[in-house]
């Protein structure tokens, strides 16, 4: 799932979803992920940047266009800027903005600590950038580790 990464994730027969077990570090990730959020959040305010996520509609008034396959790519989250539906879950960086995602974000942390074999997340492209279909947690988890890049599942380009 996650690429460029010193732990294991070749196990494919696991599932996040079965996840029973908090790994111990999960929480702690996710508070600082919450907080450093907040700082950023802060500092947009008084400088005048947002910091929300951009959202499809907003970006794309065209119709769409399917990418054609399931074709599993390496994207860099960089690149992700936008989502379909969760702007106000995650600010632009993936930072999270609410204490009512911690549960399902420290499970998605706590399966991915333990080895979890996590399904690439599912985008849609508009010219070079990327707007989260579905894996908005996992994107913020893998940027709370470090990871560069993610698995993922473009389903619709847009001119």
């Amino acid at each position: 799932m996650f690429n460029n990464s010193p732990l294991p994730f070749a196990n494919p027969n696991a599932s996040a979803s079965g996840i029973t077990r908090f790994h111990p570090d999960a929480l702690r990730l996710f508070e600082r992920m919450l907080w450093v959020g907040q700082v950023h959040r802060l500092i947009s305010r008084l400088t005048g940047r947002t910091t929300r996520l951009s959202r499809l509609d907003d970006a794309v008034r065209t119709t769409t266009r399917h990418a054609g396959d399931d074709d599993v790519i390496p994207v860099n989250i960089d690149q992700i800027i936008g989502t379909v539906s969760r702007s106000s879950d995650f600010d632009r960086r993936f930072y999270p903005m609410r204490s009512v995602v911690s549960l399902r974000w420290v499970r998605v942390a706590s399966g991915v600590l333990h080895g979890t074999y996590l399904p690439p997340i599912e985008l849609i492209r508009v010219g070079q950038h990327y707007f989260v279909q579905d894996g908005h947690h996992r994107i913020s988890v893998a940027r709370a580790l470090g990871h560069e890049t993610l698995d993922a599942v473009v389903l619709a380009v847009y001119p």
